[in-house]
């Protein structure tokens, strides 16, 4: 490979993920209400500018061990940031959730992922984190605690504990988004190609490939019909669950541990509905469970010991950090909008704008506002 051949695909995996970071916009507005659409796009621009600033400033020391303009540091943080944003949809103000991607980008993220990436301590013990599991990890137990601490939205579940449906706002935006992510979650490492070949970047799209499949399988047999929107996290969650061992898997392997992945999460997103837990988009189940459980199969190809002990210790790590933040954040400026916000509009009160302003909107989604004042 010739120098400026070269020099272009070291730039490649920050590009991929910068259209990450869009797809999860994408993905983020398609699959919350309407009435929110305005607001959380003026929250990822937020999100991606805070995250790059507190990364470049304070960030890379932890996560590389000393000051560095690497701009892949920069694009790996921005893309773990917008993967947050997800599981707080429709009731988190725009301020604190930039002051909480400041603390994950300045300090979470770049804590945990310096233990994983460039020789840090658990890759030094034998954990294999090969296309970037860590980064999934820890930005679904943000999301987790973030959701935890906040709450529920409003009218989100009957006083007997049934979920009331909101539906997402953009179904195809949505489907774009879970396309955007899938090549760039495949593209992050393509520099780490040895002798030409690319058999990792094969390796997630055929995992992401066996999400798909087994969610689809799972929903229809469950209800008859596919849920799409589960099939955009199965897609993910399959790309997720090779991302740590993409480099060590045969190709039909990969396609197993994909569905597996996928399969939990189509099994979990409705399971939270039980314990009233509301991740309007299923961060949870698609980053952190499937993450775990990819995390997990590397063992199968030999690395147990390691592998499971910095498995430990980023999860414990990861919640640790975010749920002090969560916290600090709640008791120092609080989380939440106003209940009309939640209720009538949250785009109105919060940017002052609304994203479809020629189109009828139901702001409480399915059923609609009149219905939810009921309860």
């Amino acid at each position: 490979m010739t120098p400026a051949a070269a020099s272009v695909v070291s730039v490649l995996p920050s590009v991929f993920a910068l259209l990450g970071a869009g797809g999860f916009a994408m993905i983020n507005v398609g699959l919350s209400r309407a009435h929110a659409s305005a607001t959380l796009c003026a929250t990822s621009i937020g999100v991606f500018a805070v995250s790059m600033i507190a990364y470049h400033f304070v960030g890379q020391m932890f996560l590389f061990g000393a000051p560095t303009d690497e701009f892949y540091g920069l694009a790996m943080t921005a893309f773990a940031s917008s993967i947050v944003l997800g599981a707080l949809t429709e009731r988190i103000r725009i301020w604190p959730c930039l002051l909480f991607s400041a603390l994950f980008s300045g300090v979470i993220f770049p804590l945990v992922g310096g233990l994983a990436f460039g020789g840090g301590l658990i890759e030094q013990l034998g954990f294999v984190d090969f296309s970037g599991v860590t980064i999934h990890i820890t930005a679904g137990a943000a999301a987790l605690a973030g959701a935890y601490i906040m709450g529920p939205r409003t009218g989100r579940y009957a006083p007997d504990g049934r979920p009331i449906p909101f539906s997402g706002s953009n179904i195809p935006l949505a489907t774009l988004g879970a396309f955007m992510v899938c090549v760039a979650c495949a593209g992050m490492t393509i520099d780490q190609s040895q002798n030409g070949t690319f058999a990792h970047f094969r390796n997630m799209l055929l995992g992401g490939a066996g999400g798909a499949l087994a969610a689809m399988i799972f929903t229809t047999l469950k209800s008859n019909k596919p849920d799409t929107t589960i099939l955009i996290n199965g897609l993910i969650a399959g790309i997720v669950s090779v991302s740590a061992g993409s480099h060590l898997f045969w190709p039909i392997i990969a396609v197993i541990v994909g569905a597996v992945g996928g399969g939990l999460c189509a099994y979990i997103i409705p399971l939270l509905d039980k314990y009233k837990f509301d991740d309007p988009i299923g961060v949870t189940p698609t980053h952190l469970a499937a993450g775990i459980w990819g995390a997990f199969a590397v063992i199968f190809a030999g690395h147990v010991i390691g592998q499971l002990i910095g498995l430990t210790i980023v999860v414990v790590l990861s919640l640790a950090l975010s749920f002090t933040a969560w916290y600090f954040v709640k008791r120092s400026i609080g989380l939440r909008c106003s209940l009309r916000a939640e209720r009538h509009g949250l785009d109105m009160e919060a940017v002052g704008l609304e994203a479809y302003p020629d189109f009828p909107i139901r702001t409480a989604g399915r059923p609609d506002i009149t219905q939810i004042d009921r309860y």
